[in-house]
C-alpha cells in the first residue's frame, strides 16, 4: 500500500507503452490498495469530477488485479472496500 497516492506522487510517462509509477518519499506499507484509490480519488477530486471518472478508474483496477493473478475477489468487493476506506479517509 502507498498511502499517500495522489498525481502528485505519479510518473506518467512519456511512452504511453508504459506503466504509470506512485513514489513517495515516505513510507509504505502492506494494506489494501482500496485505501490508495480513496486517498487519490476521493480525497483529491471535487464531486463532478469524481463522478465522472470513479467507476472507470475502479472498473480498470479490478480488470488489471485480474490480469495479474488475483482471483476470489470481485467488483463488488472492491467498490465495498472502496467505500469504506473513503470512510476512514474521512475521519
Amino acid at each position: 500500500m502507498h498511502g499517500d497516492a495522489h498525481v502528485r506522487n505519479c510518473f506518467v510517462p512519456r511512452d504511453r507503452n508504459d506503466d504509470a509509477r506512485l513514489f513517495d518519499w515516505g513510507t509504505s506499507w502492506i494494506g489494501s490498495g482500496a485505501d490508495d484509490l480513496a486517498y487519490m480519488m476521493a480525497m483529491h477530486c471535487y464531486p463532478d469530477r469524481r463522478h465522472t471518472v470513479e467507476s472507470p478508474l475502479l472498473d480498470g483496477y479490478h480488470d488489471d488485479l485480474l490480469v495479474h493473478g488475483v482471483s476470489g475477489y470481485d467488483g463488488a468487493a472492491l467498490a465495498l472496500d472502496y467505500r469504506l476506506a473513503t470512510l476512514r479517509m474521512l475521519v
